[in-house]
């Protein structure tokens, strides 16, 4: 499938199946921090970038031979900004019609400024936007936006959302060290205005696309959690995926994300060896690769 991957172990969502609506690394932001890699097509253009038609048919077929048992939540994230796509709307209005599983959308909130945005996110059950920066130089330093774009906008974006939107919002901040840890009294202010349902405080898990964008300490997020009433996320629920075919699956999951074995055990229910011996015929077709970071290791897909 081209458009619907997983399900995947979510750090916040349990078991997710995912919808990528944008090409790789179509992004509204080029984060230092982000797990898919450098973005490549910097842009704020929202248009049909792939046929929102295909996707649904994708679904379709994906529940007709799986169903929906198990899941907790059919997700719009992927490897790129997924509110660029026009026509998410019309998808999250169709997939209601499909199955009675949550819909949530994964955004970087950088397009909520925009109304026709809001509007076509409205019908979601879950909206989890981050919001790394309030103050501008660091809100550049760690997202690097398109130049069309303004905080102060998207800020005013996300409060605006709050007041019109009945579901419910879990904001994320993520914490890059010595790049954004001094937002936390700033970021405490406009919390006040944005009201999200949850704080969600995240760090550095996966390779970066830069080998100096290093995580925070447990001991500062714990402190954090505390002044924004917070919760911190990172980390997998222990909840088992389902996999028809387990290289196809580890495959998909990899080129989206990086994941180390515990959680490609998570998402596929194998054991251990079972994973290792398709991760070693992967890596020996040159499909996958090894990546060292923080200790640990990853696979990543090539």
């Amino acid at each position: 499938m081209k458009y619907i991957f997983g399900p995947v172990p979510s750090r916040r969502l349990g078991v997710s199946l995912g919808i990528d609506p944008v090409p790789l690394k179509t992004c509204s932001y080029n984060c230092i921090y982000c797990e898919v890699g450098l973005t490549t097509c910097l842009t704020t253009e929202r248009r049909e970038w792939v046929p929102w038609k295909e996707i649904l048919e994708e679904l379709r077929e994906y529940l007709s031979i799986h169903g929906d048992e198990g899941l907790d939540y059919i997700t719009f994230s992927g490897s790129g900004e997924p509110t660029l796509h026009r026509n998410i709307g019309d998808m999250i209005e169709e997939i209601k019609t499909l199955s009675c599983v949550p819909v949530a959308v994964l955004t970087n909130g950088s397009l909520l400024w925009d109304p026709e945005t809001r509007r076509a996110i409205h019908e979601a059950d879950l909206v989890l936007p981050s919001l790394d920066a309030v103050r501008e130089a660091v809100w550049k330093k760690i997202n690097r936006p398109h130049p069309s774009l303004s905080l102060e906008k998207i800020i005013e974006g996300l409060i605006k959302f709050r007041e019109e939107y009945k579901g419910k919002i879990y904001l994320e901040i993520l914490f890059v060290k010595d790049v954004n840890e001094g937002e936390v009294p700033y970021l405490l202010e406009y919390l006040r205005k944005i009201k999200p349902d949850k704080v969600q405080l995240n760090s550095v898990a996966r390779p970066p696309p830069h080998s100096w964008v290093k995580p925070v300490d447990e001991e500062f997020l714990k402190k954090a959690k505390e002044v924004l009433k917070g919760e911190i996320v990172c980390g997998f629920p222990g909840k088992k995926g389902y996999s028809p075919e387990i290289e196809e699956e580890i495959l998909k999951a990899l080129r989206i994300r990086p994941m180390d074995l515990p959680e490609l055990q998570s998402l596929t229910g194998k054991r251990k060896v079972e994973i290792e011996k398709v991760l070693d015929k992967l890596e020996e077709e040159g499909k996958v690769r090894r990546v060292e970071y923080e200790g640990k290791f990853y696979f990543q897909g090539v």
